[in-house]
């Protein structure tokens, strides 16, 4: 799978032990993110990928839009059962807040976990 890169957002795409790390880098700030994340969310969907992790933890921005292909691409990987960790970095106020509410969506989907 190839990385994704869309203005000032990077995501890597990389093989750690059994699972595809995706780690993402930069900014999201896109007005409309879900048009070009969700083609690069649908492309890992139909990869077959077992284990995901989406480590946002070098993620220097990220506006409230990005929330919504986020959340529904954490439904989708439930769906299919995908075994899939978010990790993030607690100590940036930011992250903590954005993902904590995301923590909480995850509660109600079994396949997600989402980490500091």
């Amino acid at each position: 799978m190839s990385d994704f890169i869309h203005g000032a957002l990077k995501i890597v795409s990389e093989e750690e032990n059994e699972a595809r790390k995706l780690s993402f880098f930069g900014r999201s700030d896109t007005r409309e993110p879900a048009e070009v994340l969700n083609p690069f969310f649908n492309t890992v969907l139909s990869s077959g990928t077992d284990h995901l992790i989406l480590d946002f933890s070098k993620l220097e921005f990220m506006n409230s839009s990005t929330i919504s292909p986020l959340v529904q691409f954490m439904h989708k990987l439930n769906k299919r059962s995908r075994k899939t960790t978010i990790t993030y970095d607690a100590s940036t106020k930011w992250q903590d807040v954005s993902f904590r509410a995301l923590k909480k969506i995850a509660e109600a989907l079994p396949y997600i976990s989402v980490e500091s």
